[in-house]
């Protein structure tokens, strides 16, 4: 089989931008680590000035890595967008690279995906970690397992999440590109409204990096901003879907 006709089981998709080369390092390492070796890693370079991170890249010897450089800035929604149009895998994995994937995450959750055919995405508990790696919080998602949790808040950690490339066939694009932050929580709401089953995995398997300094305080407002317009989408439509206008 050619490369070119080769299709791995799983496509994991990340993007970074002005992330320290040391945590993009530990991102990339932790997937290639993976017990589950039947993927490909897609990274986008949203920072074509980040000639650092773009050489780290370039640098491994891995032909599982798809590096894809921004000729300017667009933004984590397109990116996104812009990865998983060019993945091939039967499940795609999201990753950001600020965090860390345990050994196990992918084969736990490709297992899972496997043996429920009845759930389209697939995310995983998480352990937080600060700037430099230490756990400050354990078990951050283990009891948001009641994903109609979804209807007020985001019960779900984003680069945790693995799910079927079927849902292409829902909406394509998967991200829409209006929302530049919490894309993340309007598509879980739109795929709530299709009636797409969640599944949260009991394990740990993601270290997500918490720091005050990766969001400043404009794009907070706008993150809150965009999340109360996709809260307020999803009531509006659910109460018209019900019959209640």
């Amino acid at each position: 089989m050619t490369p070119s006709t080769y299709r791995p089981k799983v496509s994991i998709v990340m993007s970074f931008c002005n992330e320290p080369l040391q945590w993009i390092r530990f991102a990339v390492e932790s997937v290639l680590e993976q017990t589950f070796r039947d993927y490909e890693l897609i990274i986008v370079c949203d920072n074509p000035a980040n000639t650092e991170g773009i050489s780290y890249i370039e640098d491994l010897d891995d032909k599982r890595i798809i590096l894809i450089v921004n000729k300017e800035n667009i933004g984590p929604t397109r990116s996104f967008n812009s990865a998983i149009a060019s993945s091939k895998g039967e499940y795609i994995a999201r990753m950001d690279a600020d965090d860390i994937c345990l050994s196990e995450r992918l084969a736990r959750q490709v297992e899972y995906l496997d043996c429920h055919p009845e759930v389209s995405v697939c995310a995983t508990d998480t352990h937080s970690i600060d700037r430099s790696g230490k756990i400050i919080r354990r078990n951050r998602h283990r009891k948001k397992h009641d994903h109609r949790l979804l209807a007020i808040s985001n019960c779900i950690a984003h680069p945790s999440v693995m799910f079927r490339r079927s849902l292409l066939e829902i909406r394509n694009p998967l991200y829409n590109e209006d929302y530049i932050y919490s894309q993340d929580y309007e598509l879980w709401q739109f795929l709530l409204l299709k009636g797409i089953r969640f599944h949260t995995l009991d394990q740990a398997l993601l270290l997500y990096r918490r720091s005050d300094e990766q969001i400043s305080s404009a794009k907070r407002r706008k993150q809150a901003e965009l999340f109360k317009k996709a809260h307020k989408k999803f009531i509006t439509e659910w109460l018209i879907a019900h019959g209640i206008t």
